[in-house]
């Protein structure tokens, strides 16, 4: 009974460890090998495959082309072979995987590797088993089976049933189908080959030593003549490199996309398509994956335009823009960090949210602000990314935000500018001051009037500033209400300094009277710093003002008592001197 219940345990585990690791492998198609997902992926099916090793000490599991089995019960089916592990094994020749106690997170890093580069496998290259064999793996054995042996069911074109994969009905299966049936009352059945068939020419060179008169049925040694085209086929093959191939591949596909196919063969080669762009974000092949959806886009506005939009809304994913960026971070040489953003600009409007989504994760500026200038090249088919750009608890992602409303600049881009100044992050108040630049007059003022009060010293020194921009009446009445308020002492002296000479500029030689004041009073016996303060603001704010009164007004606060409105007042009339 106990050694039941452990069955069964282990079972569960083991069906739990083998579909952690389909998930895994899938994402290993995406994610470079740093990825933190992918890490965390990888830390659970360790974990995983070490609660099944305590139960026990080795773990055999089958192959099987449509299912893995652990002690004859199916832990993981997959019947789809487009999209199944045990067919991409199978095929590959593997037919039993085994985990022993000791498993390391390295081996399974190199068969999740061997896995994900398994689906998209088109014969060139190593296989699995290949790839395997480079490496020592202590802790994880396979058995192979070559795959030129065929499969031994009664039917030789009936899929083969479980029992039926020992080694030995392997061979006679294969035996047969070179020798025949045997029988009397059919005859002997051949299998011609030809010379693009390796293994069947190995097989027949071999034969070529069985004498003529020997006893027995013999095979025919004669090969059949290939097409006259196979040979240039087969050279220019040779000739290509891999990528050479898949951008020929893409490009039919592409081309047979905008065709008039039946739906099963469209979709067919639409997932086709998607594979080999899939394979080349993976092996960093961007101008591969540029070319392919700069193809697909130009389906659009043609009779293929919606089977081109929903490859667009696959291929230009999230999760695989999130691949492109990864690779740009990883990367040093210019021309090809220009490569990827390429790949961005193609990707169009599609890839806009996405891009956005992904600034908060850049953790250089200057990375940040060149992503944006890319989705403002693209252009935006509306603003909801850029308003969860805005109102992000993060400061530096909201001023992005801020940053590309004020580069669009159209009526709702402004609207929601306007909007920032409120936000609760003076940082982002600050940045919507500072891209006010672009806002006409009378949107600039009502941006400007709340923060005229605002908590934060440099802000409200800011909105002084942007009133001094405006110069309207209205402007005017407000800069003065504060700047002939007593409640302007109190202000720290950035603000007061920002107040006087906004005033100045809006009030001209009117503003000469009550900045002659503040200096007279900061130069007094015993005037408070904060006084004093306002004084050395007044004198600065009078530069702007280059008028004999003014200049009267400086010349007499150099021999006043205060020294810092003598040296303030000293250097306002030298920058007045010098036209500064």
């Amino acid at each position: 009974m106990v050694k039941e219940r452990a069955a069964v345990g282990v079972g569960r585990e083991v069906a739990r460890a083998l579909q952690i690791f389909a998930r895994t492998a899938r994402a290993r198609q995406l994610y470079a090998p740093n990825n933190a997902i992918l890490r965390r992926m990888i830390d659970e099916l360790t974990q995983a495959f070490t609660e099944a090793l305590k139960i026990v000490p080795e773990l055999t599991i089958k192959v099987r082309p449509e299912a893995l089995l652990f002690d004859d019960e199916v832990v993981l089916d997959e019947p789809n072979p487009e999209q199944s592990i045990p067919f991409v094994y199978f095929r590959d020749g593997i037919r039993r995987l085994d985990f022993v106690r000791g498993l390391e997170p390295r081996e399974l890093q190199i068969l999740l590797d061997a896995t994900a580069q398994g689906f998209n496998f088109s014969g060139f290259g190593d296989d699995i088993v290949a790839r395997l064999w480079h490496h020592d793996l202590e802790h994880l054995r396979y058995l192979v089976l070559d795959t030129t042996i065929v499969a031994a069911g009664k039917d030789p074109g009936a899929p083969p049933a479980p029992g039926d994969y020992d080694l030995d009905a392997q061979i006679d299966g294969f035996l047969r189908e070179i020798y025949g049936d045997s029988s009397d009352d059919v005859g002997p059945k051949s299998l011609h080959v030809d010379r693009s068939d390796l293994a069947a020419k190995a097989i027949a060179e071999t034969l070529d030593a069985v004498e003529e008169l020997a006893p027995g049925f013999h095979p025919p040694r004669a090969f059949l003549q290939p097409p006259a085209y196979a040979w240039d086929a087969r050279e220019k093959v040779q000739s290509e490199s891999e990528s050479e191939l898949a951008l020929g591949t893409a490009t039919a596909a592409i081309a047979a996309l905008g065709a008039p196919l039946p739906d099963g063969d469209l979709n067919s080669l639409a997932d086709g398509l998607l594979r080999i762009f899939d394979a080349a974000l993976v092996n960093r092949e961007i101008k591969l994956a540029t070319k392919i959806v700069h193809g697909v886009r130009r389906l659009e506005g043609g009779p293929a335009e919606s089977r081109a939009r929903r490859w667009l809304a696959e291929g230009v994913s999230d999760a695989r823009l999130r691949q492109a960026v990864q690779i740009y971070q990883s990367l040093i040489a210019d021309d090809d960090r220009h490569a990827i953003m390429r790949f961005f600009r193609v990707c169009g409007p599609t890839a806009v949210p996405s891009l956005l989504g992904m600034l908060p994760s850049f953790g250089e500026q200057a990375m940040r602000r060149r992503f944006a200038d890319v989705a403002l090249e693209i252009g935006f088919e509306d603003l909801g990314p850029i308003q969860e750009l805005v109102t992000s608890e993060q400061a530096f992602v909201a001023e992005e935000g801020i940053y590309l409303l004020a580069q669009i600049g159209t009526e709702p881009a402004l609207a929601m500018l306007s909007a920032a100044a409120s936000h609760e992050r003076a940082e982002v108040r600050m940045a919507a001051l500072t891209a006010a630049d672009k806002l006409p007059p009378q949107r600039l003022q009502a941006l400007a009037a709340p923060l005229l009060d605002d908590p934060e010293p440099k802000i409200k020194a800011a909105a002084a500033r942007a009133f001094a921009r405006v110069r309207s009446p209205d402007a005017l009445a407000t800069i003065e209400r504060y700047a002939v308020s007593p409640e302007l002492e109190r202000e720290a002296y950035e603000v007061k300094r920002a107040f006087l000479v906004a005033y100045a500029l809006l009030a001209q030689v009117r503003a000469i009277s009550v900045l002659a004041n503040y200096v007279k009073r900061g130069d007094g016996l015993l005037a408070k710093k904060e006084i004093e303060d306002l004084g050395v603001a007044a004198a600065e704010a009078l530069v702007v003002l280059r008028t004999p009164r003014t200049v009267e007004v400086l010349k007499k606060a150099v021999g006043g008592r205060s020294k810092r409105i003598r040296e303030t007042a000293r250097a306002a009339l030298l920058r007045m001197k010098e036209g500064k």
